[in-house]
């Protein structure tokens, strides 16, 4: 599965597989920015600093509530 977009189209596509799944274990990143070092470092930072801490607040919401 692929998901891409902006920051917060990615946020909401993980946070609807986390919640169709159940959750998951493991998000694994691939990227084709590679001729463009700047885009791949955009993109992690990205990752890192938007949508990881939404999607880990998320999940730990979720688990807190079952």
């Amino acid at each position: 599965m692929v998901v891409s977009g902006s920051a917060k189209t990615v946020t909401d596509k993980l946070v609807a597989i986390h919640d169709e799944l159940g959750g998951f274990g493991t998000l694994l990143i691939t990227q084709k920015d590679w001729d463009n070092a700047a885009l791949h470092k955009k993109s992690m930072r990205l990752l890192a600093e938007q949508v990881m801490p939404v999607l880990r607040q998320h999940a730990g919401t979720a688990m807190a509530a079952e």
